[in-house]
């Protein structure tokens, strides 16, 4: 270890503080999950191998790949992954397994060393954009209409004058207040139903089928914690959410709205593998934000345009308004679609 440490510090006294301290919080983290024995292997196999391969590589390119495998250790917390690095024809298998987790992770290991570095090193450029991929990256994962990790509807490919009209987070007390007003207005919506809801309002379920209204996944619990979750918990929560509605209906859904609108590479993996369609919205109501129905009437009617998914949610305050919402788009002459 010393060795790799000592051709590092050598090469670039700057870059070898970053590193360092990169090696010194390894140490930290290792000995949380791995044996002396494992401890040992990782250094002797990896990281010497990888401060040998410094006079071939970019020194950028050397030190993520550094990060890269302690990313890779730290989120599966299991010395087996070293046996990976070592036998390079399973390089590929690594990384397929491994991208998704550490795209997630890429801005917490890979983008503050080069913005340090930079920093270090007076490269000013380098940081900047740094900065900016960090900055991309959270734009698209909190705002799903960027459409960066997989294919999003957000609007209605059309240049006619019709809106969709989407309820989240249901069923609930409401939904009967809502199916009434709409089948008395003769418009059909899509509606997002949690699995956990569904099971305890059944018949609201039923009832919005048959009211030829088109229904999709919103995840079984609607957790907090769903964003976080890896690859087996967020397969499970789209699972369960499906199973469930089918059950009640007899029908495939495809359909799935992320919860707060939240998707990352890990979300969208699952999204791909369970051939769902994600939908988003064009128009952001915030009713979830506000008790006032006059806010809510200002704002939906003010940003309608061709094709506008408007995202609204089985709540009491939008169940209130829905019937003069109605009125609102409709004297903008607009009509109604379901996706």
């Amino acid at each position: 270890m010393k060795r790799a440490e000592n051709e590092i510090r050598t090469r670039d006294p700057n870059l070898g503080k970053v590193v360092l301290y990169q090696l010194s919080y390894f140490r930290i983290m290792s000995k949380q999950f791995c044996s002396p024995h494992e401890i040992k292997y990782c250094h002797s196999h990896l990281f010497i191998t990888s401060a040998r391969t410094c006079t071939t590589l970019f020194r950028g390119a050397k030190i993520m790949l550094f990060l890269l495998q302690q990313t890779i250790l730290h989120i599966n917390q299991k010395i087996l992954i070293y046996h990976y690095f070592c036998v390079m024809k399973t390089w590929n298998r690594v990384m397929t397994s491994s991208l998704l987790l550490l795209l997630q992770q890429v801005i917490f290991f890979v983008l503050p060393f080069l913005i340090v570095y930079s920093i270090i090193s007076h490269r000013h450029i380098i940081s900047c954009i740094a900065i900016l991929i960090a900055a991309v990256f959270v734009w698209g994962i909190f705002d799903i209409r960027l459409a960066l990790f997989v294919p999003v509807i957000n609007r209605l490919k059309t240049n006619e004058k019709k809106v969709v009209l989407t309820f989240d987070d249901g069923p609930g007390s409401c939904t009967d207040m809502i199916l009434s007003i709409l089948e008395r207005e003769n418009i059909r919506a899509t509606f997002f139903f949690t699995g956990k809801n569904a099971s305890e309002h059944v018949d609201a379920v039923k009832k919005t089928v048959q009211s030829g209204h088109s229904i999709g996944i919103h995840t079984q619990n609607h957790l907090l914690k769903f964003p976080f979750s890896g690859l087996k918990g967020v397969k499970k929560e789209l699972n369960d959410n499906i199973t469930t509605l089918k059950q009640i209906t007899g029908q495939n859904v495809s359909l799935f709205r992320p919860p707060f609108g939240v998707m990352n590479p890990v979300i969208a993996k699952s999204v791909r593998d369970l051939n769902l369609r994600t939908i988003g919205w064009t128009i952001r109501s915030l009713d979830t934000k506000t008790k006032s129905g006059e806010r809510l009437l200002k704002r939906i009617p003010s940003r309608l345009s061709a094709g506008a998914i408007i995202l609204l949610h089985d709540i009491p305050v939008t169940a209130a308004i829905l019937q003069n919402l109605i009125i609102e788009i409709r004297k903008k002459g607009y009509e109604f679609e379901k996706i």
